[in-house]
Order: C-alpha cells, then structure tokens, then sequence
C-alpha cells in the first residue's frame, strides 16, 4: 500500500520562476494513485475545488488522457530541481456559510 494512517487530501499552489516552468512535466505515473479508493478522495477534492468556483467539473478518461491533461486539469506535475519553500502555498477550501 502506498498509504497508512489518517490522510487527507491537500492542494498546493507552487509559484516558480520561468526558468523552473520550462523544467515541469506532467506526473503520469501518478495516475495508478487516481485508481485506488485514496484517489477517490484527491478527485471528489478536486472536483469540489473546481465547483466552488465556478468552473466545469473536469471529466478526465484516466487510462486514455493525454498526458498533459493529468498536468493542466488534476495539477499532477514533477520537476527535477529544488522548490523554494516559499513559492508553495496551501491552498484552502473556501469558508462555509
């Protein structure tokens, strides 16, 4: 099993320089993840973020998806360089009325 414990899904917001853009690759590996009940929980996420603002639900064939949508609709990415911590955020679901 690739998880244990408590886990919860989190989405992240990496801001990085032009040079460090050129070097992201979409994370197609990451799709057997997509497959296994944890993944469930990263797609209802997802979704979840896409409906609280306003944007379509994306709709995504994961054993037929050109690799670039696992990038551009699901933020699945790799980079083999250092991150600085400070271009990541957190970012958070919106508050509930």
């Amino acid at each position: 099993m690739r998880f244990e414990g408590v886990e919860e899904p989190v989405v992240l917001q990496i801001n990085l320089n032009e040079k460090q853009q050129t070097s992201v690759k979409p994370d197609v590996g990451a799709m057997s993840l997509l497959m296994m009940r944890d993944g469930e929980a990263y797609m209802a996420y997802i979704a979840k973020l896409y409906q609280d603002n306003n944007l379509a639900i994306p709709e995504i064939d994961l054993r037929n998806a050109d690799r670039m949508a696992f990038l551009d609709m699901l933020g699945m990415a790799y980079i083999d360089q250092d991150v600085s911590r400070a271009s990541i955020e957190e970012l958070q679901e919106p508050a509930t009325a």
